[in-house]
């Protein structure tokens, strides 16, 4: 016969789940964005030398692709609170 564990359950009162948080903001973002770029290198060049005087540099540092992950993202998170 086994006897039921209670250490894992909590009895929520009706009061802390209908209350607004109280609790001070620690961290706040607003309207955030997250882009990945894709670089896609065809060739590589010999020398940083070479690279700028023939003005490929700046062409193959551009991204080849940029994706969106998170767009207009907005998060609140009260002080004591762990995220993760």
């Amino acid at each position: 016969m086994t006897e039921p564990t209670t250490a894992l359950t909590r009895n929520v009162s009706s009061t802390e789940t209908t209350q607004p948080q109280t609790r001070p903001i620690a961290v706040e973002l607003r309207h955030v964005d997250k882009y990945y770029k894709r670089y896609a290198f065809t060739r590589q060049f010999l020398t940083l030398k070479t690279a700028l005087l023939k003005g490929d540099l700046f062409a193959m540092l551009r991204p080849r692709e940029v994706l969106t992950a998170l767009r207009d993202i907005n998060l609140r998170i009260p002080r004591g609170v762990t995220v993760g």
